[in-house]
């Protein structure tokens, strides 16, 4: 886990991990029982079916990495991140806007939940055309 780091830090931390590729990296931000909701998908519990729907989004482009336009925390550990989501691919470059909610607790993230247009995300997934390496 992340230690003892504000909450904003260990939001921007675990932006940042997303341009490793590395899930393990990824999830070291996480509490073992994250709350993850992703747009209008049904929310799930858990780091290890989080580790999954990582792999599986990771696994299906070249990288994604997190670009922060705005951060604003609030003073009970809730974190409001906007930001532009570059995702890679043999294609080239697809950029998703998003809005993202972070609970932080005991220097880790108990909850995230990123809300973005389910249209975009498609798009976006499609152009990219899926990894170069395969």
């Amino acid at each position: 886990m992340a230690g003892a780091r504000s909450a904003d830090a260990v939001v921007t931390a675990f932006c940042d991990a997303w341009a490793s590729g590395d899930v393990e990296q990824i999830l070291r931000f996480v509490a073992p029982d994250v709350e993850v909701c992703f747009g209008a998908s049904d929310p799930f519990t858990g780091r290890d079916l989080l580790a999954q729907t990582l792999q599986g989004a990771l696994n299906g482009v070249d990288g994604i990495r997190f670009e922060i336009r705005a951060l604003a925390t609030a003073a009970d550990g809730r974190v409001l991140v906007e930001r532009v989501d570059v995702i890679t691919g043999r294609s080239g470059e697809a950029r998703l806007p998003v809005m993202a909610a972070f609970d932080v607790r005991d220097g880790a993230i108990s909850q995230w939940c990123d809300y973005y247009d389910q249209e975009q995300f498609v798009v976006a997934l499609t152009s990219v055309g899926g990894p170069t390496r395969r």
